[in-house]
């Protein structure tokens, strides 16, 4: 028990000795806030664009619309940032912003229910979603214009979505086609 006492002091006396270090935070992206006059609430966006290497001119890229921000940022610019630097790859970089949520069933469902998940409805029960139109418009008339008046983007868009968010991709390719120019939507709520 002594040398277990022994041990700990020398651990503690050995951590206190190092000095401190400030630390750089890494950043990937800077966060954004619109508000929203369709929606009418503030939305908030992450924003990642592709650096530009000394000496090497400014481009204009593709624009990665992500729904789901919030939960697919980082791992969606890492996998943006690794394809398109490799000699294998034909990825070309793109921005990518992300598009934080509020509420995932109201923004990204095209039509309203109160049923349950088991399709069961109570009395008193509220309907819920059929804003993905609104949310569309958010989109298209007030997000792009924001992100396209700031950043070096080319005029391709491109919208990214899973689950709920892969459901709304489907709902606005169908819809509303030629809207964006690539639609990814992976797993979506059918």
């Amino acid at each position: 028990m002594r040398s277990l006492h022994i041990l700990f002091i020398l651990v503690v006396v050995t951590w206190l000795g190092f000095p401190l270090r400030a630390q750089e935070a890494i950043s990937i992206g800077t966060r954004h806030t619109l508000f929203s006059h369709v929606l009418n609430e503030a939305r908030e966006y992450w924003v990642y664009v592709p650096a530009t290497r000394p000496g090497e001119k400014e481009e204009s890229y593709p624009v990665l619309y992500l729904l789901d921000g919030d939960s697919f940022f980082h791992s969606v610019v890492g996998f943006t940032r690794l394809f398109s630097t490799s000699k294998v790859s034909s990825l070309p970089p793109c921005i990518v912003v992300a598009v934080l949520n509020t509420n995932r069933t109201r923004d990204f469902t095209p039509t309203c229910s109160a049923a349950r998940r088991d399709g069961t409805v109570r009395p008193g029960d509220k309907p819920e979603g059929g804003g993905a139109g609104q949310f569309c418009r958010f989109l298209t008339e007030e997000l792009r214009p924001a992100v396209e008046q700031d950043l070096p983007v080319n005029g391709q868009h491109l919208l990214a979505g899973h689950s709920y968010a892969g459901l709304f991709t489907l709902h606005v390719l169908l819809n509303y086609p030629g809207t964006f120019d690539t639609y990814i939507a992976i797993d979506p709520s059918l």
